[in-house]
């Protein structure tokens, strides 16, 4: 019971901020963009 309730906020949580994971990914993205360019290096 405790397993499923703690899966249940888990995917609320995912549901009710998409905007903060995508604004993750994007910034991880941009971040990671600029390291390689600076250090020529593949990431």
């Amino acid at each position: 019971m405790t397993d499923n309730s703690v899966f249940i906020s888990r995917t609320d949580f995912l549901h009710f901020n998409p905007c903060l994971l995508d604004f993750m990914v994007v910034a991880f993205y941009l971040y990671a963009r600029v390291y390689t360019q600076h250090n020529h290096s593949v990431f």
